[in-house]
């Protein structure tokens, strides 16, 4: 099991399906010093690699509060801190 981090477009529709396509000659797993004896690749049987595909969809939307109603919460707040301290 591998993590593969890709970049998307932010331009990119929702419902676009971007395939993902591994090629088995160029892909090879090693430690970090690259040590041939811990290769793992399709040729000598030690990699599985699966093709796939990310499929986009809509940003979900974080609800915010406007200007005043920010300002309505930190009276509301200095309010029951002022409250509490009598």
């Amino acid at each position: 099991m591998a993590r593969l981090h890709v970049n998307l477009d932010p331009s990119l529709a929702p419902g676009t399906v971007v395939t993902l396509t591994l090629d088995p000659v160029a892909t090879e797993l090693t430690d970090q010093s690259g040590t041939a004896a811990t290769a793992e690749n399709t040729t000598n049987a030690r990699l599985l690699l699966v093709n796939g595909s990310i499929t986009v969809t809509a940003a979900t939307q974080v609800p915010t509060l406007s200007q005043w109603a920010l300002i309505l919460l930190a009276v509301s707040l200095a309010f029951v801190a002022f409250r509490t301290r009598l």
